[in-house]
């Protein structure tokens, strides 16, 4: 089972709102510098480079994880500069455990406008 890459903290744009085209973002098994697999689909047939390239617009296409790993992602600009380095990815958390990470609320309180 695969679980679609939403990427904590990302902001694919400096300082000034620009993008960084030819980014990176490179994916390691938790607590180490191993390579670990990701994808481009949900079934997980089809991995991708490691590290993934950022497009000339700054975007990177759907990145699939393996839902049984736990990862390490580095997001590096395309003079090889670290932006982040974040550990201990669980691929298992859903959408609203994910909501809840990044915001103060609940989904169902977004929802309704609280």
């Amino acid at each position: 089972m695969a679980t679609l890459f939403y990427a904590p903290r990302f902001t694919p744009v400096d300082a000034q709102g620009d993008p960084y085209p030819g980014a990176t973002l490179t994916f390691y098994a938790a607590g180490t510098t191993t390579p670990q697999p990701v994808y481009s689909t949900a079934a997980l047939g089809t991995p991708l480079t490691n590290p993934v390239v950022a497009n000339a617009a700054g975007s990177f296409e759907p990145i699939f994880l393996d839902q049984s790993a736990s990862y390490r992602v580095i997001l590096r600009d395309a003079s090889n500069v670290t932006l982040f380095d974040i550990d201990n990815i669980s691929s298992a958390l859903t959408a609203e455990e994910i909501g809840r990470g990044l915001y103060t609320r609940t989904t169902g309180e977004i929802s309704a406008g609280i």
